[in-house]
């Protein structure tokens, strides 16, 4: 069968129509592509945006936290250092004080000793009871005194009893001695007259 002029144009002319149905339908299919693409696209760029707005919240309290803690670890650290600068100066003064104690207690000592050196043997020197009581001194009973004073000879206790007769100005025989009475009474036996004698 043969095809004049006109019925191979009209034959061009459907299937250049089909065509371009087919590629106006490809068309359409290609835009609504793009279209969801665009949509990715700015979904895309939203998310970005978020992200990059998450991120600088992120670097910002990261910032923050850094210069708190750093704030924090200054403030802890002056406050140590504080305590350590206390305790310092508590431990000078309290060396100090130890010091003027020492060479207190070493005056003092020091005064025990000479005015133990000037009272002499601390063993043959009476305490007074306070001072037996502070070193340890287990008082004698008033009996042994008693017993000491019974036994002291009676020649010592006659030169005590003359030694404070002298001393007061009090005049006592006991300053006499035994050969000056025997004497004084012989005297006085010589200067009586003699008994007359009767013959029996």
């Amino acid at each position: 069968m043969a095809f004049g002029k006109k019925e191979r144009e009209a034959v061009s002319l459907q299937i250049t129509k089909t065509e371009n149905e087919k590629l106006k339908a490809r068309v359409g299919e290609l835009e609504g592509e793009v279209e969801r693409l665009n949509r990715e696209l700015e979904r895309y760029r939203k998310d970005e945006a978020n992200i990059a707005k998450a991120l600088l919240f992120a670097q910002t309290r990261v910032e923050e936290m850094n210069r708190s803690a750093e704030k924090e670890f200054g403030t802890v650290r002056q406050a140590y250092l504080r305590e350590l600068h206390d305790l310092e100066r508590s431990i000078r003064q309290r060396r100090g004080e130890l010091k003027l104690l020492e060479e207190s207690a070493a005056r003092i000592l020091a005064g025990l000793q000479k005015d133990l050196a000037q009272m002499g043997d601390p063993e043959e020197t009476p305490l007074p009871m306070e001072q037996m009581a502070i070193a340890g001194v287990e008082p004698k009973p008033y009996t042994a005194y008693l017993e000491e004073e019974q036994n002291q000879p009676v020649e010592d206790s006659r030169e005590e009893l003359a030694r404070l007769c002298r001393e007061l100005g009090i005049v006592s025989g006991l300053e006499q001695e035994p050969e000056d009475k025997g004497e004084a009474k012989g005297e006085e036996i010589k200067g009586q007259e003699a008994m007359p004698e009767y013959d029996a």
